[in-house]
């Protein structure tokens, strides 16, 4: 669960995962529970992250501008006579103006498509393209040999935060959070090529495409913060966010003969994929400091959530659609226990009425600390939780996994639960942090999509008809593990070294013939070494990670059946489900800044080194069957990347 002042964000990252979603500037405090989280949290499994948006400068006005070479971003404050402030921040990737060699780099990394142009070995440049989409450019492309091609693919991204505060009086603040987050990618192209035929004459082969990718959040919520006494406070809280994911591809491929002038050949084809999630909240949250050792809270939360999903392919043939809605109604109460500074104890429970499948839930919650000493403490965690929209692994044996969400109906996508069992100890003093805790996390009606099996395959005179129903795919699973963290807190040297050793096992009746599978987020190590020095006005860091190879499910062979009708249906052999591993994941970043005054005005220079030892590192691999033997290629993470950045304050 990701919060951003009570909006949900349902997609947390720009650029493939380059970028961050949330904007450095705007973010005041990050509150993040891995497990075990309280009675006030609910609708997720997993864990929470509660982020409060920052709020600006109530007595002066502040403002601030950076720039890199992917990228700007500006913040300003502005005052309200000592009220309140409004706190703008903007940010927005440029490469659909000046596609720099560091974003071709990034570009080509991510998606695997080759971007260069290559003048020595192109045949033909491509027309322009009027295809409009995000970027509001024209693309083109070109062909490099016979069988290759490039896109100038047209990309950007923005994200805008606006926050404004309002304290009338000295117990009651008022709060208006906006927040909106694109990626647009058009690698639309109009495409023309002359063949010369051994018979002197020549043909045209056209491939026009249009192809645009869209996903982003948007959100706003309004909360009144009132201090009744100084014993009792609450918050009420209206959030309205929505998330969307648009893949549109219309391909037409024609042969024109150039001395008949004619087309003898043309076919249009094109796949549709859209997501929408939309969710209207009202919440209340309260605390009541019952005395000096007992603090209650209690609350209640109704939720109406929409989700439409729609899977088209070759124009023609509806893999799935979906439109949905649901209504959420909780209400919990929990109190912590506070004995002397030594013993902590909460107990908490939460209950939700989902109308999807006209249940009731109930969730205990219940934690404890105990102070052994100054410096020593354990602890332990056990909760229940459900999650009511689910996001579906969407399994692609030769392209990767995507996923989607739906809402959980309690038939072909069930409600997920998950219990929780934590406990650790930690050493702490005021320069130093040792922390260890072991979790295990038993998981239920996990849901995946594939189209790999069709369990009842209907075949009549125009091909397949696809059951969308058999093609959902439910089953149980449990992660578990161990996780260390030492880290130096004070000092011109801080940072952190941290390690984890966990297995995530999911178990599905009707996938792998039953045997339990690695899940695709599941990693055996994980190492962490970050490290900061300031040394006056110079600040030099560096971090390290290593981490085990995910695993894939590969692809063996592909074979054809021929139908009664004569057509013939293409099917994929693949092995294990999630059987094989990619190699360990390892590499280091650098970075080095410079802080400085001129007049009035903060100056921040920085030079970072991404991948400082060029680790060729594999993302995930592709695969094409149409070559016997099969032809495995991997797509690979960024090499080297230099980055420069400045910054001003004023």
């Amino acid at each position: 669960l990701v919060l951003l002042d009570g909006m949900t964000v349902y997609h947390v990252d720009h650029f493939f995962g380059f970028f961050s979603a949330f904007n450095a500037d705007a973010i005041k405090d990050v509150q993040v529970f891995k497990g075990g989280f309280p009675a006030k949290y609910g609708g997720r499994t997993s864990s929470v992250v509660d982020l409060a948006g920052k709020t600006g400068d109530v007595n002066n006005l502040n403002g601030a501008m950076g720039l890199n070479l992917l990228s700007g971003n500006g913040v300003l404050e502005i005052p309200l006579k000592g009220r309140g402030s409004v706190l703008i921040s903007a940010r927005r990737s440029y490469t659909d103006i000046i596609q720099s060699g560091l974003y071709t780099s990034i570009y080509e990394t991510i998606t695997g498509d080759d971007i260069t142009p290559d003048t020595d070995t192109q045949d033909t440049q491509g027309a322009g393209g009027g295809r409009g989409g995000g970027g509001g450019g024209a693309l083109g492309g070109g062909f490099r040999g016979p069988n290759e091609a490039f896109v100038q693919p047209d990309f950007y991204f923005y994200d805008l935060n606006i926050k404004g505060t309002f304290r009338p009086t000295d117990y009651d603040v008022f709060s208006l959070s906006f927040y909106n987050g694109e990626d647009n990618l058009d690698k639309s192209r109009d495409q023309l090529r002359d063949i010369a035929l051994q018979n002197n004459s020549s043909v045209s082969i056209r491939n026009d495409v249009i192809d645009l990718t869209n996903w982003g959040n948007v959100g706003v919520s309004g909360k009144w913060s009132r201090q009744w006494s100084p014993r009792f406070y609450s918050n009420s809280l209206v959030a309205y966010s929505r998330y969307f994911s648009d893949y549109d591809r219309d391909t037409l491929i024609e042969r024109v003969d150039a001395e008949a002038d004619s087309v003898s050949f043309s076919r249009n084809f094109g796949s549709v994929e859209k997501n929408r999630l939309q969710d209207f909240s009202i919440r209340l949250d309260n605390e009541w400091k019952l005395n000096a050792d007992n603090l209650f809270a209690f609350g209640a939360q109704l939720t109406r959530a929409d989700v439409t999903y729609e899977n088209v392919r070759d124009d023609t043939l509806s893999v799935l659609q979906r439109d949905q809605a649901s209504t959420q109604i909780a209400v919990y109460a929990q109190n912590t226990w506070d004995y002397k500074d030594r013993i902590e104890l909460t107990a908490g429970i939460r209950g939700v009425h989902y109308d999807a499948t006209s249940s009731f839930y109930i969730e205990p919650r219940l934690s404890a600390m105990a102070r052994l000493t100054d410096r020593v403490s354990i602890k332990a965690a056990a909760g229940v939780y459900n999650q009511f929209v689910a996001r579906v692994v969407n399994e692609n044996v030769t392209e990767g996994a995507r996923d989607f969400w739906l809402l959980a109906d309690g038939e072909t996508v069930g409600v997920n639960g998950a219990t929780h069992l934590i406990a650790g100890a930690s050493y702490e003093t005021a320069n130093w942090l040792f922390d260890t805790e072991v979790f295990y996390k038993d998981i239920a009606d996990l849901t995946e999509f594939s189209l790999r099996y069709q369990r009842e395959a209907n075949f009549g005179p125009g091909g397949p008809n696809l059951v969308a129903d058999e093609l959902f795919f439910t089953g149980d699973g449990a992660a578990k593990g161990l996780e260390v963290l030492l880290q130096k807190k004070r000092g011109r040297l801080t940072g952190w070294l941290s390690y984890t050793l966990s297995n995530v096992e999911h178990v599905f009746p009707g996938l792998n013939e039953g045997e339990g599978f690695a899940a695709l987020h599941d990693q055996e190590h994980e190492l962490k070494l970050v490290n900061s020095l300031r040394l006056g006005k110079w600040n030099i860091a560096a971090t390290w990670t290593f981490a085990t190879g995910k695993p894939y499910t590969a692809p063996i062979s592909e074979y054809s059946i021929t139908l009664l009708d004569g057509s013939e249906l293409s099917y994929i052999h693949v092995g294990g489900k999630n059987s094989e591993r990619l190699p360990a994941y390892h590499r280091m970043d650098t970075s080095v800044h410079y802080k400085t005054h001129v007049g009035g005005t903060g100056l921040d220079v920085g030079f970072s080194i991404f991948n400082l030892y060029n680790r060729s590192n594999v993302w995930y691999r592709e695969f094409d069957l149409s070559e016997s033997p099969m032809v495995t290629t991997d797509i690979t993470f960024l090499g080297i990347t230099p980055n420069l950045s400045i910054r001003l304050d004023f």
